[in-house]
């Protein structure tokens, strides 16, 4: 490494000017001698211009310090007896203080003024030992002023001294302050400002890792859309695409930081822009293209480039990116669940319950008694003295006659189905038995009871807390919605079984009065209309439909992160619209609309059930997201979002922060490469080293097809370690079965071949549960049933295709409809066909039996992948660049655009809702030499002031032995950021992520980066 040097020989030429004004003022004092003796006054003459010329002096000095230590900063200690008196907090003002010193004090000992017979000198104290060094340091202070284009520097104790005859006659001490147009401390200042914002956080500010983001965000985003649409993008974030937007970040940063960017910088960006999207254009286009909407062609489209300038911002000074803010979420397939959950079993499942509740009425027995003689038993009286009562029996007869008696109050809600009064006479005789030694005797007494006994069978009105409660109009009598029953024959059943049942009229009265065992409520259920149970079918049907619609939206950072639970607020969402769903008229159109609310109420209760128990998976699918995301070193569910949020605002406006001070940037290289650049090329670097100017990193933390981050979250919820769902591995077969049709790889044919049975067993699993699906709502026999599932099946050719219809619905809507035409049903039950067929399959494909092994999957995709390459590089190098494009169109485009990837959320139909992935970024980078100049003031000629950061290790003789002392270095410009770039696409299709197999994507010099 070369030292820097203390430049000793070389005479500024403000110095030189001082040099002849001295020697001009020595000239005439030499003159003058010849003369008369010089008077007293000649003392402070000499001290006067002494003072004028160190003033002159120390402003040559200062300028000149300064221009040194821009052009030799030191910004790190060196751990010598020298060094170690910069403070490692304001080193280089440190730094700039010593340089101040030794040059000041090495001009003025130049100084020197004479008249007549009298030497006057300025001097400032020796500097031998570390520790006068660091006095020395203290001696001098600085500072920037007039915005920072100028330096204003004192030093302290600077001694006048005038002699005569080598004898002192005068000495003072004096501080001396000039103000010199020199930008040296904001020249640092404002590249340390850049080097921070260089090492920012995505969180911290608008630096490099936030502006990265916020230009990585659209590329992914762009790429990944096109991906899921069909487009057969294989590395959907590349290492190519973070280096060209740290760059352009970088060179942002260089702008609002100086006020301008290096101009080569800019047309580094504009080569490499031109070079990625000649790479992002060569990846493998099918001939036939998938259909893709028009969103997807867009946004394949604005990606390429999308590095290259701040992001589009609106009026709200939000970016008009492809980035999507948010996902809605809806109910869907909840609700067809729930649909069956209450219609299932026939009159026995809930909706049959709760139409039976709706028919059931509570009957009760009110009574009054009202004594009308009262009497009892009779004391019992002995004949004569001594006899004992040995024993009695009592006699009763009663008897019951109609009579007027008092009436039961009944409330105004509640319907008397009878209403009668009884008078009950009760006759009774007792007979007591007497003994005396072995005599016997007998007495006999009777009494009269009489009772005026009321009875009402009384019927309350339906009452249910689940619905509100409202007037039934009419009631008990035909009628209402459906002209049926309308509990009409509920208060005649209520008589039959409180009074008939029980002995009649007489009876109840009777028992009435003696307290006899009475039953005195009953439930009461009457008779409903043939049509009501289809009716009220007929109308969840059309609930269903409402609530399946139902959503919620949810940031689509927050899903991605770990932090949203969409089920939870739809059901939060069906329990706030309960009322409006339930649409309960103010008055019922009798007890057929009543149960049609219950049987609406029944079913938002069972929404809400499936919901909850959905949130309670996406609960669990959050906290393994979470640990996936910590392993990855990704931060917290709360950081990724956050992340997320920031890349969809501007960082700032094309503000810069050095108005009124020129700064220009040049640095080496401008555009930083991830290439390795030689000493020879650049200057800063040792002629024999090397360096990676940038190193980049990017990691998809959901694979292809899955790995262990996908089972971190997925096993928690599914319970399926080292499994895939039925359409990854549809999808992984159908992509095989693509690059067969082209090859004849024996090792791509076994994988294959396994992972088709796998595929086999998974759609048997489907279809066994699907026969008794048909067998109870269709009510075919297993033959029919067989034949249904087959003719269904037939309509895709190939497993994998099968695969994939049965995943996306496609399947179940054919075999409802082979089902319902061997079956003769009406509409109502054609609709509950339907559902449960769907319903089948998606719980089919949820079951542990429907989800494939990994390693049969994993495998194919491998060697799928390795196929194509090899078709490639066979194709280029036997005919050229022509077989190459159709190499690609028909190996890599079919092949790897089948590849599914990402982390599907809840993936099961009609439950999964999105497809994340996250991407890791770090980039490392360093300047082999970075300088900021600044043009002199036109006030102030001479050369421009060049601040230079090359990582040189920096010398200077602080103790005038003619050696040079090791101060420090001045560190290179150095970076390191990560960041995090969440993508989630809507569920199905593609899915988005990097399928080319790899996932830890490193450029050449991550290990090895900065110069060497």
């Amino acid at each position: 490494m070369r030292l820097a040097d203390d430049r000793r020989g070389r005479i500024p030429f403000a110095l030189v000017g001082v040099v002849l004004l001295v020697a001009s003022a020595t000239f005439s004092a030499a003159l003058s001698t010849r003369g008369p003796a010089v008077s007293d006054h000649s003392v402070e003459a000499a001290m006067e211009q002494t003072e004028a010329t160190a003033l002159a002096t120390l402003r040559a000095s200062v300028d000149d310090a300064a221009t040194e230590a821009a052009r030799d900063p030191v910004t790190a200690p060196a751990n010598t007896s020298a060094g170690r008196v910069l403070n490692e907090s304001g080193t280089l003002r440190d730094y700039l203080r010593v340089r101040i010193y030794v040059a000041a004090r090495r001009h003025l000992s130049r100084v020197e003024t004479r008249r007549g017979d009298v030497v006057a000198t300025a001097t400032l104290p020796a500097t031998p030992t570390p520790n006068a060094l660091r006095a020395a340091k203290r001696r001098v202070s600085v500072e920037a002023v007039d915005g920072g284009a100028s330096l204003r520097a004192t030093v302290a104790n600077v001694t006048l001294e005038a002699s005569r005859e080598g004898s002192t006659v005068a000495r003072e001490r004096t501080s001396v302050t000039v103000v010199v147009s020199n930008p040296v401390l904001a020249l640092h200042e404002r590249t340390a400002t850049y080097e921070r914002r260089l090492n920012a956080d995505p969180l911290e500010g608008a630096g490099l890792g936030r502006r990265l983001t916020a230009r990585l965000y659209p590329v992914t985003w762009a790429r990944g859309y096109a991906q899921h649409y069909g487009l057969p993008i294989t590395n959907v974030l590349g290492n190519r695409h973070v280096a060209l937007s740290a760059n352009g970040a970088a060179l942002q940063l260089q702008r609002r930081t100086f006020g301008r960017a290096d101009p080569d910088g800019w047309t580094g960006l504009r080569g490499a822009t031109a070079r990625t999207l000649a790479s992002d254009l060569n990846e493998p286009m099918p001939f036939a293209v998938p259909k893709v909407n028009a969103a997807a062609t867009k946004a394949a489209r604005d990606s390429n480039g999308a590095g290259t300038s701040e992001p589009r911002t609106s009026g709200t000074g939000r970016s008009e990116t492809p980035v999507g803010r948010t996902l809605a979420v809806g109910v869907n397939a909840s609700a067809e669940r729930a649909y069956l959950d209450v219609v299932a079993n026939g009159g026995n499942g809930t909706v049959g319950r709760t139409l039976a509740a709706a028919y059931t009425v509570d009957a009760r027995l009110e009574t009054t008694v009202r004594p009308v003689a009262a009497g009892s038993p009779p004391s019992p009286t002995p004949p004569g003295q001594n006899w004992t009562l040995a024993g009695e029996r009592t006699d009763r007869s009663v008897t019951v006659s109609a009579a007027n008696a008092p009436s039961p109050s009944v409330s105004g809600s509640e319907v008397v189905a009878d209403r009668f009064g009884r008078r009950v006479v009760v006759e009774g005789e007792v007979t007591r038995r007497w003994r005396q030694g072995r005599a016997v005797t007998r007495t006999t007494a009777t009494w009269t009871e009489s009772y005026r006994v009321g009875v009402a069978v009384v019927v309350e009105r339906p009452r249910d807390d689940a619905v509100p409660t409202r007037p039934i109009q009419p009631a008990f009598e035909r009628g209402g919605a459906l002209d049926g029953p309308n509990l009409a024959d509920v208060p005649p059943r209520a008589v039959d079984r409180l009074v008939d049942a029980q002995g009649g009229r007489d009876a109840v009265a009777r028992r009435v009065a003696l307290d006899g065992a009475l039953t005195t409520t009953a439930a009461i259920e009457g008779d409903r209309p043939e049509r009501l149970r289809p009716w009220v079918l007929a109308d969840l049907a059309s609930l269903r439909e409402r609530v399946r619609n139902l959503s919620t939206n949810a940031s689509a950072g927050a899903v991605g992160s770990g932090r949203a639970n969409p089920p939870g607020a739809l059901a939060d969402r069906v329990r706030d619209r309960r009322p409006a769903l339930l649409d309960a008229p103010e008055t019922y159109d009798g007890a057929a609309d009543r149960a049609r609310v219950a049987a609406r109420a029944a079913y938002l209760d069972a929404v809400v059930e499936q919901l909850e128990r959905r949130a309670d998976e996406t609960s669990s699918a959050n906290d393994g997201l979470e640990s996936a995301l910590d392993d990855a070193g990704a931060g917290t569910p709360t950081r990724v979002e956050r992340i997320y949020e920031q890349a969809l605002t501007p960082a700032d406006p094309a503000r810069t922060e050095s108005e009124g001070l020129t700064m220009v940037p040049d640095a080496e290289p401008a555009y930083l490469s991830r290439s390795a650049v030689s000493g020879s090329e650049m200057a800063g670097v040792e002629e024999n080293g090397s360096y990676y100017p940038l190193a980049t990193r990017n990691v998809n933390l959901f694979a292809v097809p899955y790995g262990d981050a996908a089972d971190t979250v997925l096993d928690g919820v599914f319970g399926r370690p080292d499994a895939v769902p039925l359409e990854t591995a549809a999808r992984s077969l159908r992509a095989a079965n693509r690059t067969l049709r082209a090859t004849d790889d024996e090792r791509l044919a076994r994988n294959r071949d396994r992972l088709e049975d796998e595929v086999r067993h998974s759609l048997w699993v489907v279809d066994e549960r699907l026969m008794g699906t048909l067998a109870r709502y269709a009510g075919l026999t297993h033959a029919e049933q067989t034949a249904a599932v087959a003719d269904a099946r037939a309509r895709w050719s190939g497993l994998g295709r099968q695969g994939l219809a049965t995943a996306n619905g496609s399947f179940a809507r054919a075999v409802a409809a082979e089902a319902a035409a061997r079956a003769e049903l009406d509409a109502t039950e054609r609709d509950l066909l339907g559902v449960a067929v769907r319903d089948s399959v998606r719980r089919s494909l949820r079951a542990r039996g429907s989800w494939t092994p990994q390693p049969p999957t994993n495998r194919t995709v491998d060697r799928t992948r390795h196929v194509a390459r090899t078709a490639i590089s066979e194709a280029v190098s036997t005919s050229g660049p022509d077989a190459l494009v159709r190499a690609k169109d028909r190996w890599v485009g079919e092949a790897l655009g089948d590849v599914p990837a990402g982390l599907p959320v809840l993936p099961a139909p009609g439950y999964w809702y999105a497809t994340a992935n996250v991407w890791t970024v770090t980039v490392e980078g360093s300047y082999g030499r970075f300088a900021v100049r600044t043009p002199r003031a036109a006030s102030t000629p001479g050369i421009d002031v060049t601040y230079v950061r090359d990582g040189d290790w920096v010398a200077l003789d602080v103790d005038g032995d003619g050696r040079r002392e090791r101060l420090g270095r001045d560190e290179r410009l150095s970076f390191s950021v990560q960041t995090v770039v969440v993508v989630v696409v809507p569920p199905n299709g593609n899915g988005v992520g990097d399928v080319d197999g790899d996932a830890d994507e490193r450029s050449d010099g991550w290990s090895s980066a900065g110069p060497g």
